[in-house]
């Protein structure tokens, strides 16, 4: 069963632990691709640093190209409960959000594809 995660940092921690941080980096950067958006990104780039750079394209996409941001989320297989907002700042929330519902998805990717194929 996949390690259930509550947090961004968590997900990050949890890849490198199970040597499959590059794998997550990879899949994110072909899923952006086969979406038509360009996101690079080092194999070797620092959690905090990856963290920051998805939350400014999700940010920016969300104000530049909605339609785009949410062809990503649809190609990422991202949830749109995920994606549920509790809070009245929609803008400040949704970016944050998206950035952990990728994540996620995109580690379980990973790992199913690393333990279950």
């Amino acid at each position: 069963m996949i390690p259930q995660v509550s947090s961004k940092e968590q997900v990050l921690n949890l890849a490198k632990q199970k040597h499959l941080y590059v794998a997550l980096i990879q899949q994110i950067q072909r899923d952006f691709a086969l979406s038509g958006l360009s996101l690079n990104l080092d194999d070797d780039i620092k959690p905090g640093v990856l963290i920051t750079k998805l939350h400014r394209s999700l940010e920016n996409l969300i104000a530049t190209n909605f339609e785009g941001f949410l062809q990503l989320l649809y190609r990422m297989d991202v949830p749109e409960s995920s994606l549920k907002n509790s809070t009245p700042n929609v803008e400040v929330a949704l970016p944050e959000k998206a950035v952990f519902a990728l994540l996620k998805r995109e580690w379980e990717k990973v790992y199913y594809r690393r333990y279950f194929s």
